[in-house]
């Protein structure tokens, strides 16, 4: 068994809504494997359910690009409660010309899809641990 690369002194509660049902399941391995705690979620409604049933949650990993509720969406919904608005977001998209949009939402971070794991892994750490 191959030890952890990155464990959090504090186990952290990521939230991830992603809609592409494997890229879900992946950064849900991904980051348990990193020793964090994953919600994995399909859409923004989703997500504000996770968010009313769930007392903690210290990053949100979100896509922009849904079906339902998407990312802006989620985000504007997000914002309107004090008990959620200072969530961090960190924005995971296949945008390229995203970073701007990201800013405007209030992200703290913007990835692009797809992934590196290793660029994936240190900006959730980063992010988690602000």
């Amino acid at each position: 068994m191959q030890p952890r690369m990155d464990t959090p002194n504090e186990t952290r509660t990521i939230l991830v809504i992603e809609d592409d049902s494997r890229l879900r399941s992946g950064l849900r391995q991904l980051l348990c494997q990193h020793g964090y705690d994953v919600v994995a979620v399909g859409n923004g409604d989703q997500g504000l359910d996770h968010l009313r049933t769930r007392r903690r949650t210290d990053l949100i990993f979100l896509d922009l690009r849904m079906p339902g509720m998407n990312g802006w969406q989620f985000r504007a919904e997000q914002k309107r409660d004090a008990a959620w608005a200072s969530i961090p977001v960190l924005v995971g998209t296949a945008d390229w010309n995203a970073d701007s949009e990201a800013r405007s939402l209030g992200a703290v971070a913007c990835l692009k899809k797809p992934y590196n794991t290793r660029d994936l892994v240190e900006t959730v750490r980063r992010c988690a641990a602000a």
